[in-house]
């Protein structure tokens, strides 16, 4: 999931660094475990090659099961489930990872021959697709045929597995350089992304020319509104410690690992959880704070309660992406367009690629 973050991040940098305009389509399948053809399941792990010992266990674990309806507080009669990888079942994302192979195939041959063209930067950096349980995300030139040969692809896939695109939560943003998107682009039905406005991809704030304030408030919106669900319980002050550790302190490690932050807005998410921890007066105000907050985040062992440095954990978490980058110990995508644009100067050059906008 943060390999396709970062992925999006980096295309859009280099995007609007060669001052190039080009689509990205973030495509959502509706229910996408209930709309898996158990057929459409079987014959492509055949293809696939897996064993048949293998797929009669598979399908000794999902056939043969029956559910009913609640209609009105009438339960209906029981009825055969043809359709759907039950969700819950520990087997259903990897069903349904093997049920979207045949989408991946037919992408990966259209790119081949040319009648969908994907990002290249040189080299052998190449942005094309990315899919991450029923979420995909694509990159494409902004060209109308290309986009045509998507949509016979998907309207093919539907067909054949029974899955249904969710127009109405799919969206499509012109990433790079800004121009307004065109007309043929808006005859999809699917949301357009408006410039400097945040998205959502993946669970993280996406858009094109947003600030950093704009991708980093979400973060302490959700900070604000978790306080807001404590504000009316009578809490203890371990309980309110408790709270900040184990919770509020926990919602920014997802946004840390994809965007970087300012000692600044370090400073005013732990001030957040410092308000929090000594409560307020009877007329509103905060409390005046009786241990220093670089007290409290010390360990228990050192006089601290073990709160989290925000700041050196977010130079933490993208350390550990820049070590798997330069020890060459992964193969994703993020990986194989950073190390072009690099051209193989990782040591020198890496701050200049990845700037201020997603890395502190």
């Amino acid at each position: 999931m943060l390999d396709n973050i970062l992925s999006f991040w980096l295309t859009n940098d280099k995007l609007i660094q060669q001052k190039r305009s080009r689509l990205f389509l973030k495509l959502d399948f509706e229910k996408a475990f209930n709309r898996v053809e158990h057929d459409f399941l079987w014959d492509t792990m055949t293809r696939l090659g897996l064993g048949a010992k293998f797929i009669q266990l598979v399908k000794g674990l999902t056939e043969g099961a029956q559910t009913l309806l609640n209609i009105n507080g009438r339960f209906s009669s029981r009825f055969d489930v043809r359709r759907w990888v039950r969700q819950g079942c520990l087997l259903a994302p990897l069903l349904f990872a093997i049920s979207t192979e045949p989408l991946m195939a037919m992408m990966k041959e259209a790119n081949q021959q040319g009648r969908l063209r994907p990002l290249t930067f040189g080299g052998s950096a190449v942005a094309d697709f990315s899919l991450f349980a029923d979420d995909m995300g694509v990159y494409m030139d902004l060209d109308e045929s290309s986009f045509k040969t998507l949509r016979g692809i998907l309207l093919f896939f539907e067909s054949a597995s029974g899955a249904r695109l969710n127009l109405q939560k799919s969206s499509a943003l012109v990433n790079g350089l800004h121009v307004d998107p065109p007309q043929w682009l808006r005859r999809l039905g699917c949301v357009i992304m408006e410039h400097r406005k945040v998205y959502r991809y993946l669970g993280a704030p996406i858009g094109s020319g947003l600030t950093h304030d704009q991708l980093i408030s979400n973060c302490i919106d959700r900070m604000v509104s978790r306080l807001n669900l404590w504000s009316n319980k009578i809490l203890s002050f371990e309980g309110r410690a408790v709270l900040i550790k184990h919770i509020l302190l926990t919602i920014p490690v997802f946004y840390l690992s994809t965007i970087g932050i300012t000692k600044k807005v370090a400073k005013s998410i732990e001030d957040i959880a410092k308000h929090f921890l000594w409560g307020r007066t009877d007329d509103g105000k905060h409390k005046s704070e009786l241990i220093p907050w670089s007290v409290l985040k010390r360990e228990k062992w050192f006089g601290g309660l073990g709160f989290k440095d925000v700041w050196r954990q977010g130079v933490a978490l993208f350390s550990k992406h820049m070590g798997e980058f330069m020890a060459s110990t992964t193969k994703a995508q993020w990986h194989n367009l950073l190390n072009t644009f690099i051209d193989g100067q990782r040591a020198k050059r890496c701050g200049n690629i990845i700037r201020g906008s997603y890395l502190p």
